[in-house]
């Protein structure tokens, strides 16, 4: 909402946006602040993975469904490359599972409150993700321990060779 945006948005509504305009912009100057480009032109060529993130809520797919509310933790969107995502990439999927179990953090905040021994559910564009982690705090501090992703297996190939 700080953006001007649902966080239900699908790819093709998020491509044209000016909230992903000013998101590669934050994450270009980001990385020159942390010295990993020496300057916004660079910064651009390889922009790290921005996610947007919305409380629990109704959200479309790209296959025309509806993930209904009660069926996620969290609404995500994310942008690799500078591109909408049309699904989640690993990498931030599996950080989004640790800020989820993280005190404190935005993400932690938006979402449904985490169910005990069970794995969170990210809505995004494609359906919905299962994610999990194991965050403690040690020392005052949150130490990620792990991060999962819980991924479907699909054929990607039936056939018999002849020789």
């Amino acid at each position: 909402s700080d953006l001007g945006l649902a966080g239900t948005e699908l790819p093709e509504a998020l491509e044209g946006h000016a909230a992903t305009a000013l998101a590669r912009r934050v994450a270009s100057l980001a990385l020159v602040a942390c010295g990993l480009r020496p300057d916004e032109a660079q910064a651009q060529l390889e922009l790290p993975l921005i996610g947007l993130v919305s409380a629990p809520q109704a959200s479309p797919t790209l296959a025309g469904e509806t993930v209904a509310a009660d069926a996620a933790d969290l609404c995500i969107r994310m942008l690799s490359s500078g591109q909408p995502h049309r699904a989640l990439p690993a990498t931030g999927s599996v950080c989004t599972a640790v800020a989820l179990r993280m005190p404190g953090t935005v993400v932690q905040r938006l979402a449904r409150p985490a169910r005990a021994g069970e794995p969170s559910r990210l809505a995004m564009p494609s359906g919905v993700l299962v994610v999990d982690a194991d965050v403690a705090v040690e020392d005052g501090e949150p130490l990620a321990r792990s991060g999962t992703l819980y991924r479907t297996a699909r054929r990607l190939f039936d056939g018999s060779v002849c020789y």
